[in-house]
């Protein structure tokens, strides 16, 4: 199995199984409130919205933990990196796609492994570079300047919506390759702005000294 297609079976497991345990919960829910009477069919139905909202709010607080724990490392790069642009990004699969069928790349920009969806862009005059994790946090990856001939925006698909993004246009022995990088606002979260992305595309291109 190739490391691509072994990389989504192990991106769409947890989706299948929820998926699976909620069809599974719905038809014993169904089955139950068929024989119920009304009082107790209103009743379940509270509970049923109950256990909805406590699985949401579990999930949201989730993600939160995860991206804060992912873009941790930001202000030791602040304090370290004072001249660097710092973004909150994420990887959509647009881009793991991209380096699915570039080895050489995908090693240099993610070290051979999958991106996740938060992480942290540093770009100075030397290049770009990944980082992830909370405290110092740690390097997962690079771009050298040189290898970035022009920086544009552009949009990607996660999901049912689309992210505003920075494209960057590598090349790599004579071949060229778009990598969209999601931009993400607030606490990382959300997607950016088009202005605010637009805004950060201006401060990278500056600091590589592209247009």
């Amino acid at each position: 199995m190739s490391d691509r297609n072994h990389d989504k079976r192990l991106g769409r497991a947890p989706l299948l199984a929820i998926s699976w345990v909620a069809l599974v919960a719905s038809g014993m829910t169904i089955a139950n409130l068929m024989h119920a009477s009304i009082g107790e069919r209103l009743d379940r139905v509270i509970q049923i919205l109950g256990w909805a909202t406590v699985g949401v709010a579990v999930m949201v607080a989730g993600v939160t933990l995860i991206s804060a724990w992912s873009y941790g490392c930001l202000d030791h790069l602040r304090a370290t990196r004072e001249d660097a642009v710092l973004i909150r990004s994420g990887a959509a699969p647009a881009l793991k796609n991209g380096l699915d069928g570039a080895s050489e790349l995908r090693h240099m920009v993610a070290k051979g492994r999958p991106l996740g969806p938060y992480f942290v862009l540093l770009v100075d005059p030397s290049g770009v570079e990944i980082w992830h994790g909370s405290g110092k946090g740690r390097l997962v990856g690079s771009l050298p300047a040189e290898s970035i001939s022009r920086i544009t925006t552009g949009s990607a698909a996660e999901g049912a919506k689309r992210l505003n993004t920075i494209v960057f246009q590598v090349s790599l022995n004579d071949d060229r390759l778009d990598l969209p990088f999601v931009v993400r606002s607030g606490g990382g979260i959300i997607g950016a702005k088009w202005a605010e992305v637009a805004a950060a595309r201006e401060r990278i291109a500056h600091v590589l000294k592209l247009q």
